[in-house]
């Protein structure tokens, strides 16, 4: 238990958000199903279903705390911190912690992760996927991890834009509506 508490530690960080907030990066726990809960739960349609593929999370946030939607939010806080990381972006509001943004990678194999985030519609557009899309491959890259990869829905506008934006090399293939890309960890993220 003490390796995972030192482990959260090692990969805290705090970043400035564009709006002035002061944000803490750090890996998930899994004490933070609340927190995660209560994300998910400030999110719009649109935002759950470009981070899940599915309508199935939105539909089932709205009948409340259901056993299906902390299942889900469990899939996040329940990690080995080995073959996946969850990393969370803390603000404080009111005197209380909220999680405003998630990015996830799971291993697909020795040296590939696939991975993924939301940010709650409030916090977009304040470098939070920036942020922790950087720090997931810093901290990929020192566990071995050579390759992440993904798939993003062609109607993603924000998240395709803000790839564009950011310069990202990545490789692409489109298919079905879909576009799946791979981000190779050993050369560098930007162009």
């Amino acid at each position: 238990m003490s390796s995972i508490k030192s482990f959260i530690e090692k990969y805290t960080k705090k970043v400035m958000l564009k709006n002035g907030t002061e944000a803490l990066l750090r890996p998930i726990k899994d004490t933070d199903d609340q927190l995660l809960y209560d994300l998910f739960s400030s999110c719009s349609y649109d935002t759950l279903f470009y981070r899940f593929m599915s309508s199935s999370i939105f539909i089932n946030l709205k009948k409340g705390n259901t056993p299906f939607v902390m299942k889900v939010v469990r899939r996040f806080t329940q990690i080995d911190y080995k073959n996946q990381l969850s990393i969370i972006a803390l603000i404080k509001e009111n005197n209380k912690e909220r999680i405003v943004s998630e990015g996830m990678y799971v291993l697909t194999g020795s040296d590939r992760a696939e991975v993924g985030a939301l940010t709650g519609d409030k916090w977009q557009r304040q470098g939070l996927a920036t942020n922790i899309g950087t720090f997931l491959m810093e901290i990929a890259k020192t566990k071995g991890v050579k390759m992440f990869e993904g798939e993003i829905l062609l109607t993603n506008f924000k998240l395709i834009n803000l790839m564009k934006a950011l310069k990202i090399k990545y490789n692409k293939v489109i298919s079905h509506g879909t576009l799946h890309f791979e981000i190779d960890l050993n050369e560098p993220f930007y162009e």
